[in-house]
Parts: C-alpha cells; sequence; structure tokens
C-alpha cells in the first residue's frame, strides 16, 4: 500500500504594497500570505505553517518576508515588520480542511472501533465452537512453521462424526484467505467440495484444539447434506 502525499500550499491572501521593486521601475508589490497543508490525495488535511513572501507584478521579483524587512531602512524594519506580522494574523485560513481532516479522524475512528466489536465477536464465537464443535462451519487456521499459514477447513458430519474438510489452497497472507473464507456460502456444493477440498478426516474437540482460529463463519448450506 502506498500514499500519495504532498505539502503544497493554500494562497491566503494578495495584498497590494506600496513599495518600489529593486529590479525595475514598479512603484508596488504584492504581499502575498499562504499556507503549507500535509495533503493526502491531494486533499488539505493537516496545516503547518503560514509565509509571505513580497513579489513585483512587473518583472517577478520575489522576496521572502524576512529579506524584504532586511531590504528597508533600518530605522524603518520595525513597523514594517509589525504590519507584516498584522497582515498575516488577519489573514484568515480556510475552515473545509479542519472539516475535512475531522471527518476523517472520524471515518477512521468509526472503522476502528467497528473493527474491535468484530474482532471480539468473532472471539466469542470461536470460544464457543471450541467449548462445543458443531458442523456447518468453515474456519480460517493459521498453521505456524508453514510457508503459507493461511488455510481454510469445512467442518461438516458424515454418519454422526464430524469430518474437516481442508481446502486445497493455502495462503501467505490474511486478507486473500478471509476472502475465500466469506465466499464459500455463495459457493458451496457437492461438485464444489469435491473440486476445490481434499477428501474429509475425522475430528473431535482435542483435534480442534491444535488449530489457531482466527476467524469463523456459519455455513446456510447444510454441509450434512452435502457430503453424504
Amino acid at each position: 500500500m502506498f500514499f500519495i502525499y504532498s505539502t503544497k500550499p493554500i494562497v491566503l491572501a494578495t495584498i497590494p504594497l506600496t513599495s518600489p521593486c529593486p529590479t525595475c521601475p514598479h512603484e508596488w508589490r504584492y504581499l502575498t500570505i499562504y499556507k503549507k497543508y500535509f495533503r493526502f490525495f491531494f486533499i488539505p488535511l493537516v496545516p503547518l505553517r503560514k509565509k509571505a513572501v513580497v513579489t513585483c507584478p512587473g518583472c517577478g521579483n520575489e522576496q521572502s518576508k524576512r529579506q524584504f524587512i532586511k531590504a528597508r531602512e533600518e530605522s524603518e524594519r520595525k513597523n514594517i515588520a509589525q504590519h507584516l506580522q498584522k497582515l498575516m494574523k488577519q489573514t484568515k485560513a480556510p475552515k473545509y480542511p479542519l472539516i475535512i481532516f475531522s471527518l476523517l479522524v472520524m471515518v477512521i475512528g468509526g472503522l476502528m472501533i467497528s473493527g474491535s466489536i468484530q474482532n471480539r465477536e468473532q472471539g466469542k464465537k470461536i470460544q464457543a465452537f471450541m467449548e462445543n464443535p458443531h458442523e456447518n462451519v468453515a474456519l480460517l487456521a493459521k498453521i505456524k512453521d508453514e510457508e503459507y499459514p493461511y488455510q481454510v477447513f469445512l467442518i461438516s458430519k458424515i454418519e454422526d462424526q464430524l469430518v474437516a474438510w481442508q481446502w486445497k489452497y493455502a495462503y501467505q497472507a490474511f486478507t486473500p484467505a478471509y476472502t475465500a473464507l466469506k465466499s464459500l456460502n455463495q459457493k458451496l456444493s457437492t461438485t464444489f467440495l469435491e473440486e476445490h477440498f481434499v477428501d474429509p478426516i475425522s475430528v473431535d474437540k482435542d483435534d480442534l484444539q491444535h488449530l489457531d482460529i482466527v476467524r469463523l463463519e456459519s455455513i446456510s448450506t447444510s454441509l450434512s447434506s452435502n457430503t453424504k
């Protein structure tokens, strides 16, 4: 995953100044006040700092605020610095970046809370299953010391005996494995079982205790009827 970000500034104000340009005959210049923002996917989110430059509209000569003040007579510098600081303070930044940032924080916070609730519910479901194993369940387990640790299992019954069908494909990462687990309800059939799962083996409660189950999903299709 990658992030697109920049610190492109937003111009807050352009104010004319009665100040001759040092490099051309122009008698006035512009004070441009801008603010830099941290941008995520080109959306300004986090304010960084406010700055100002003095630009001549004729020749394009540009000076930073400090350079502009330093170029003045020493007796004028203090008043000019105060005047520029006052202009910068009076120039307000737009509110929409703060609104966007607040909304983004709320969305991320909501997703984190939702994920935490889901993980807690999953933990309860897994604990209940481990205490009382039953059929019509799909499991995603993480097998230690395997190159492809994430594996999917289906638990069904054949002649009143719990059996585990192991998905033929294992995964290095959680996300594709969980996607496969979630898709089983739509695909499950006798033909699908035979094509995508190895032959089932009998399991009991003790066997299941050795599995590090990370996700559990109930299967709406009766596996018992598919595995007779």
